[in-house]
């Protein structure tokens, strides 16, 4: 009885030494993102927005932090969840991820002038609005598995409207001094995590360390955290380049 207490410390101990990295450097990057609305007081109102985002993410990673918590603990912490719905955190993952496609979709669109790229990016967004809730409505991924089709459509559509926004920074005037202009830094880092993280994400849901998949469990959780400390740590270094330079 001893030992296995131990052991589900140690794997609550785990949990903590993967988590609380990406806390701390997503709390940094809100912060960072603050501090650099109060430099710039011209700030585009839309990256005020994005901010917003990072704090918002935050705290739904604090708040999901209760399913691995239960899990890992033997359900002795939050253990009112226990053979409930809600005992996996992938509804909570579910909603957020449809926010937050949308969200970074509409911020890379506020930029692209170009009127008929404006709107097929709004038609877009709309139709994976609704292909999402019907996706969760009618099948049994909500409360049981993070749903892949929100995240490869999702990415599909974020990355479409990134390169949107590429070429429509080619005809700018921001292609003069890249440098001081803080989407592009928003861009790279996002783009860059998705294309990393999605394509295991894929595959996460299959592969289970009771399944005898430790190696990919451990390459899926590795991938994560360094692809979250890059994203967020190059985040963090656009809002101090462009709070000392004032945004272009």
């Amino acid at each position: 009885m001893a030992s296995n207490s131990i052991l589900v410390s140690q794997e609550l101990t785990n949990y903590l030494i993967f988590a609380l990295p990406i806390f701390f450097i997503e709390l940094m990057a809100a912060v960072s993102g603050t501090i650099y609305l109060r430099k710039v007081p011209s700030h585009n109102k839309y990256t005020k927005y994005f901010v917003w985002f990072l704090w918002f993410t935050l705290f739904i990673e604090i708040v999901g932090t209760y399913a691995p918590i239960a899990y890992f603990s033997e359900y002795k912490f939050f253990s009112f969840i226990e053979g409930t719905i809600v005992v996996r955190n992938r509804w909570l993952y579910n909603i957020y991820n449809i926010i937050k496609f949308v969200f970074l979709v509409y911020y890379f669109r506020s930029f692209i002038k170009r009127k008929f790229n404006n709107n097929l990016l709004r038609t877009l967004i709309l139709l994976f609005i609704l292909t999402s809730v019907l996706n969760l409505v009618f099948t049994d991924v909500f409360f049981k598995f993070e749903s892949q089709y929100i995240n490869l459509t999702g990415t599909f559509l974020l990355m479409f409207s990134i390169i949107l926004f590429f070429f429509q920074l080619l005809k700018s005037d921001h292609i003069l001094n890249l440098k001081r202009f803080l989407p592009l830094y928003i861009a790279i880092a996002v783009m860059l995590f998705y294309l990393c993280v999605t394509p295991v994400s894929i595959y996460s849901e299959f592969f289970s360390a009771s399944g005898g998949n430790q190696l990919f469990v451990d390459l899926h959780a590795r991938i994560l955290l360094y692809s979250n400390i890059f994203m967020y740590s190059f985040l963090i270094f656009g809002f101090i380049i462009c709070s000392r330079t004032k945004e272009y």
